[in-house]
């Protein structure tokens, strides 16, 4: 009998090993609305601009299921698409807002690259990934 116990133990602790854990990044949460909370950009001489907003600022944008973005920059609101890749990646395309003039600053107007993906919580995070800028966008789930 004390051999059988040995060799279930050994058996579940191979089992064990063999599982990795997955520290994949899961961008299926990214199909809802986000609310920018931290915007940053570098130029080409190494000036960092970082912004960061409160409840009372209305920048949004929603991901949806079939592709389409929809977002409120400031006062204009903006449409467009963007395709997810497999490695953690989004592109975003046909990006366009109105052109109401307004007194705020517009930073979802030039989301219009390919961005690294990062969600973990309820935290979105977007480094652009081909862009003089180096823009970071971060969103929280509303």
């Amino acid at each position: 009998m004390g051999k059988v116990k040995l060799i279930l133990c050994i058996i579940i602790l191979i089992s064990g090993c063999d599982r990795e854990e997955s520290n994949q990044n899961d961008l299926s949460q990214i199909y809802t609305q986000w609310k920018l909370v931290y915007f940053s950009s570098q130029d080409a001489h190494g000036n960092v601009s970082p912004v960061t907003f409160t409840d009372d600022d209305t920048y949004s944008i929603h991901f949806k299921d079939d592709g389409s973005i929809t977002a409120t920059d400031a006062c204009n609101s903006c449409v467009g698409q963007f395709t997810q890749r497999e490695d953690d990646q989004i592109s975003v395309s046909s990006f366009y807002c109105t052109e109401i003039a307004c007194n705020e600053p517009q930073y979802l107007f030039f989301l219009r690259n390919s961005y690294s993906a990062t969600i973990e919580s309820n935290t979105l995070e977007l480094n652009a990934l081909d862009s003089d800028w180096n823009e970071q966008y971060i969103f929280e789930k509303e």
